[in-house]
């Protein structure tokens, strides 16, 4: 909403960048399975990034263009949606890697620092907006 509103001038344009990434989020679903058998996990949420840090470059090019940021959007959509899918199994493989090599399961504190780590990242986020 503070990209359409101060960069676009319009907050009606949140609408429309919702809705096309609603597109992706079908897509994907449908063959982040397939993918994910193909590349395994870690691959495919680094093809995610790869594609979503270039949905961001393409929306960096010309911040003010309507149409650029839309389409950025879209293609930025494409390439999260796979890292978010594979995130919780990575997490969860973690722990059993864990215990599988130490023989003790962890689950407790995995999912602290996890939750810790994701509460830093949305403050460092916020805090380099400002």
């Amino acid at each position: 909403m503070y990209y359409a509103k101060y960069v676009w001038g319009d907050v009606n344009l949140v609408s429309i960048m919702v809705g096309v990434g609603l597109i992706p989020l079908l897509i994907v679903f449908l063959v982040s399975g397939a993918l994910m058998k193909r590349l395994g996990k870690r691959n495919t949420a680094i093809l995610g990034l790869v594609i979503g840090t270039f949905g961001i470059l393409v929306r960096m090019l010309n911040p003010e263009s309507v149409a650029r940021g839309i389409a950025g959007s879209l293609v930025q959509a494409f390439g999260m949606i796979p890292l978010m899918i594979v995130l919780g199994p990575l997490s969860s493989d973690t722990i059993e890697y864990r215990e599988w090599k130490h023989g003790k399961r962890i689950v407790g504190l995995t999912n602290s620092v996890n939750a810790f780590g994701g509460n830093h990242r949305l403050v460092v986020g916020v805090g380099a907006l400002q």
